[in-house]
């Protein structure tokens, strides 16, 4: 690596020098109106201080191509962008002014183009930019027409800044003051420095580049300039086309690929790390082949435009089905298993049918949850199941996917259930729908109307959720609501108001406010004259108490369990001897893991990681980890009582006998404290002491993992 300090004239001027942007690089982003205008701000201060300092410019990081003596640039793009861009505005303006100023002192034109062209090679280029702002830059560079770019290219943009700051007054001064932005050129060895790295420590510093961008770089950096082109045209540029609108939509689909080809459950900021983890070892163009293939899968799953089998012609109803996953319940963390069954769709595994039992089943699930106001966090991890349902589909011959996926779904414990009909029926009578997901709350008022209307059906968007109990009992009406709903109306109005039972849809809310329950039957609109299915039982009766409410959320919940009910396998499944992770709610675990060790232990409550090698300093780690944490108290509280309760067969204050032999059946596994924890144990009694643990701090037991060698 060699570095000095020159001026950036210096660096651009001469013949034979050639600086290409590679074409993973971001494309030119300084904005006109803010970072053009500081450096034209800078240049004005330098005349004003009589050019007398030089005015540091940052860095340009380059290295040689050995072949044809490029200089590729590993950073500084956009600084070395914009001195081009100001130098061709110089040199325009220098033309212009000529054309109607004769007798204007004014910088040597040509000397102004040496730093953008080299004239020994027929004007060409000193500068290549990358492949989205090469056209833009030729268009300023060759002097042609730019109206197709003015809004939507930063390059022109730029430029006509600078055209535009430039006058005959100032012009002499802006060039000479260029003379004085010093850079800091730093040319990397082709065979001591490794670029990759260097580019990863610029951009580990706050320079702002997406993890998309710093994954297209990591690819294609090893290759040469032709074939890092071909790569990104051939592959690449589709891969974001696909992906979104953004460099930020592209990392959001990198995320989703890797979940999907890994199962891993990653973070989206750890997007980078994670696919040099995937990467290592395998072939650059295959690699970026199978993520323009998921793309395209991506693509139509986003967009809602999945293709019937082997046409162009869109699937209608796999599309509803997607829009209402994606975008009325919001439930994007499904995107690695939906491309999984888009993709076996696409290659005839699953049939157009298979592929709508399979959202029922989906949706049965996200909604039963839902309504039990079970937490969407597990979401996160859960729906990465796809290579375990491979699993299944090998080792039985009688599995079929959506049956492996029933099975799944309907026999994981903890905060991943899926609860009971008893569950949601009494849910749905008693706890409050409203306000934990009014989106989904809406939703499953829609298709139970749907249900009874389904060849006629309402438009449901301008409806809004009314409560027939209104929110608020104050007022005149609210003193009608207090007296008709009795002396515990307190009571009845806390406990039901945002029940099912209590709510219905209407175009109407803003009339009916907090009127009374005969207003709203008999106004115009009124549930009296209400085509809606779901304001029939209002038709019905005259008054609205606790007893109306109750029977009306028992009708609604007969209605929303025929819409989402369990859907039972048809067969068992789970081939433990592949198991690889589980989590302590699955009891799976308990015909494998006594064969096996552990190799990490995650315990996601709080979000750490640790590697183990066996059983007994799997325990270990994982007391150590809840005494660090601010669980200590409660921790502390079972050691000081150990010898009670719960704990006594497993925890001690004092010094246990050893086995026959000498050998430690209890131990003092926290460096700081003298408790003595019982170690002496089998993996499976090991899982189960720590679920005792976990019970009594009130944590779920699938947010601790264990991963087996």
């Amino acid at each position: 690596m060699k570095a000095k300090v020159l001026k950036i004239k210096d660096l651009l001027d001469g013949k034979d020098k050639r600086f290409v942007i590679p074409v993973y690089q971001r494309p030119y982003e300084w904005i006109a109106k803010e970072q053009c205008k500081v450096l034209f701000d800078d240049l004005q201060d330098i005349v004003k201080n009589n050019y007398a300092h030089p005015h540091f410019f940052g860095s340009i990081v380059r290295i040689r191509d050995v072949n044809t003596d490029e200089n590729i640039i590993i950073d500084g793009q956009q600084r070395i962008t914009t001195i081009s861009l100001l130098m061709l505005a110089i040199a325009k303006r220098i033309e212009d002014l000529e054309k109607f100023n004769a007798d204007a002192i004014l910088p040597n034109r040509q000397e102004v183009l040496d730093a953008c062209l080299d004239y020994k090679k027929e004007k060409k280029l000193k500068l290549k930019l990358s492949y989205k702002d090469t056209e833009a830059y030729e268009c300023v560079a060759n002097g042609r027409g730019c109206e197709q770019f003015d809004n939507k290219s930063k390059i022109v943009q730029c430029y006509k800044y600078f055209y535009t700051a430039l006058d005959a007054d100032n012009i002499n001064q802006i060039y000479k003051a260029v003379s004085c932005l010093e850079v800091v050129d730093i040319l990397l060895g082709t065979e001591d420095d490794n670029p990759q790295l260097v580019f990863e420590s610029l951009n580990s510093k706050g320079m702002g580049l997406t993890d998309a961008a710093k994954i297209c770089n990591f690819i294609l950096i090893g290759a040469d300039y032709d074939e890092q082109l071909r790569l990104y045209e051939q592959y690449w540029v589709p891969i974001e086309n696909n992906a979104g609108l953004t460099q930020d939509d592209t990392t959001k689909y990198i995320w989703r690929f890797l979940q999907y080809k890994t199962n891993n459950k990653t973070g989206d900021k750890e997007t980078y790390n994670q696919f040099r983890q995937y990467y290592n070892g395998k072939d650059r163009e295959s690699v970026l082949k199978d993520m323009l293939n998921i793309s395209s899968i991506y693509h139509d799953i986003i967009t809602k435009r999945v293709k019937n089998l082997g046409t162009s012609v869109e699937n209608k109803k796999i599309n509803e089905r997607l829009t209402s996953i994606l975008d009325t319940l919001k439930t994007e963390t499904t995107l690695p298993l939906l491309i999984d069954v888009v993709n076996r769709y696409y290659q005839a595994l699953l049939s157009s049918d298979d592929v709508i039992a399979f959202f029922d089943v989906l949706e049965s699930y996200i909604i039963r949850r839902g309504i039990n106001g079970l937490p969407t966090s597990v979401y996160n991890g859960y729906f990465l199941m796809n290579k375990q349902i491979d699993r299944e589909l090998n080792t039985h011959n009688n599995a079929d996917y959506l049956d492996v996926f029933k099975y799944l779904i309907n026999t994981t414990v903890g905060k991943s259930e899926n609860p009971s009909d008893a569950d949601v029926k009494d849910s749905l009578i008693s706890r409050d729908v409203y306000n934990k997901n009014q989106r989904m709350c809406k939703y499953i008022l829609q298709k139970i109307e749907e249900r009874h209307n389904p060849k006629e059906v309402v438009n449901m968007g301008p409806l809004t959720i009314e409560h027939v109990m209104p929110q608020t009992l104050s007022g005149i009406d609210g003193k009608k609501w207090q007296e008709e709903l009795g002396e515990n109306w307190e009571q009845i109005h806390g406990k039901y108001l945002h029940t099912i039972g209590n709510l219905t849809l209407t175009g109407y809310n803003s009339e009916y406010s907090n009127k009374s329950f005969s207003y709203k039957k008999k106004i115009t609109g009124g549930f009296d004259y209400s085509p809606l299915y779901l304001n029939s039982f209002m038709k019905d009766t005259d008054i609205w108490t606790e007893e109306q409410i109750i029977q009306r959320g028992e009708t609604l919940a007969k209605e929303a369990l025929a819409l989402w009910p369990r859907y039972p396998s048809k067969n068992q499944y789970v081939n433990t001897q592949e198991l690889e992770k589980f989590n302590l709610a699955n009891e799976q675990y308990k015909d494998v893991i006594s064969k096996k060790k552990p190799s990490k232990l995650y315990l996601e409550f709080l979000n750490v990681e640790i590697p183990v090698v066996s059983w007994k300093g799997l325990y270990t780690e994982f007391i150590n980890a809840i005494y660090n944490s601010d669980y200590k108290p409660k921790i502390q509280k079972a050691l000081d009582f150990g010898n009670y309760g719960n704990f006594e067969e497993i925890v001690s204050n004092i010094e246990e006998k050893r086995g026959k032999h000498g050998e430690a059946l209890w131990e003092q596994i926290i460096p700081e404290n003298p408790a003595w924890f019982k170690t002496c144990k089998s993996a499976v009694d090991m899982c189960e002491t720590m679920k005792k643990w976990l019970d009594y701090l009130s944590i779920p037991l699938d947010e601790v993992e264990i991963e087996l060698s």
